[in-house]
């Protein structure tokens, strides 16, 4: 069990459970951007990562800020081909 898992527990056992508790993942699952073909990594130091499929640059993965902005997972991933 990890760390944040005991706390949650032992908090809820000192204080009761409060409204809004409901277990949620705080990271929500999407495709993984390293997976991707579109996916690459930039010469811009400020904008490292990008998303060939729609074009852009960004600090952070290309599937989080598309998710934070549309509130939707990236709908363009493609998984690359793995050679055996």
């Amino acid at each position: 069990m990890k760390f944040h898992e005991r706390l949650k527990q032992t908090r809820k056992r000192r204080y009761g459970a409060k409204e809004g508790d409901e277990e949620e993942d705080p990271k929500p699952k999407g495709p993984n951007c390293h997976n991707c073909v579109s996916f690459e990594i930039t010469w811009d130091f400020k904008f490292p990562y990008g998303c060939k499929a729609m074009g852009f640059k960004t600090r952070k993965i290309p599937t989080m800020e598309v998710y934070e902005a549309s509130g939707f997972h990236c709908q363009k991933f493609q998984p690359k081909n793995k050679k055996k």
